[in-house]
């Protein structure tokens, strides 16, 4: 029997990117490794919801049922919310402008091929809720299809944006350093 001690050259990710001892795979390894985690897609479906959630109102209901930002470039979703909409302050984000008083619910499904679906209510001078029928005011339904239409484009260019940041250099690093995590000569994580 024989012990041996072996000694390696332990690097952050800052110092194993920034060597010039260490292969440019190895570089390439870390950063795979590192990318695993920085893609996370519940964030964002969250941070679709958060920004759909500014665009739409406090009292909207949305929830983001799935999305694609790559291949098919759709965002499912269903939403519930009341006109007017309030300034978001979000750059980029859609507009609908209606006479007050007016509720869209909506959901996209692509699933089946089912499609856009959506309803419009309103409040009579009576108080009364009634339903806005295509037939009543096709400008207003043509209005509200455009939107929700641009609202979906809106959502897929930031699950883009978001998919982008995670993926990004800066991002990797970031988490790296935020995590600690150090690197052998190879690019094979390092855990003590």
């Amino acid at each position: 029997m024989r012990t041996e001690t072996v000694t390696r050259t332990i690097y952050t990710y800052a110092e194993l990117m920034d060597s010039e001892q260490v292969s440019q795979r190895a570089k390439e390894k870390a950063s795979e490794w590192l990318r695993n985690g920085t893609y996370v897609p519940e964030f964002v479906t969250e941070s679709l919801e958060n920004d759909a959630q500014a665009v739409l109102g406090n009292d909207a209901y949305v929830s983001i049922l799935g999305w694609d930002a790559d291949r098919g470039q759709k965002v499912d979703f269903h939403v519930d919310f009341a006109v007017p909409l309030p300034v978001s302050g979000i750059e980029d984000a859609p507009t609908l402008h209606l006479p007050d008083g007016y509720r869209v619910s909506g959901i996209t499904r692509t699933v089946g091929d089912h499609g856009w679906w959506f309803s419009i209510n309103y409040t009579d001078g009576d108080g009364v809720l009634c339903n806005l029928w295509p037939d009543d005011d096709p400008s207003i339904y043509e209005k509200v299809g455009d939107f929700l239409r641009e609202f979906e484009s809106w959502l897929v260019s930031l699950a883009v944006s978001e998919i982008e940041w995670m993926l990004s250099d800066e991002a990797i690093a970031n988490y790296a350093e935020d995590g600690g995590f150090e690197f052998d000569a190879d690019g094979d994580p390092v855990f003590v």
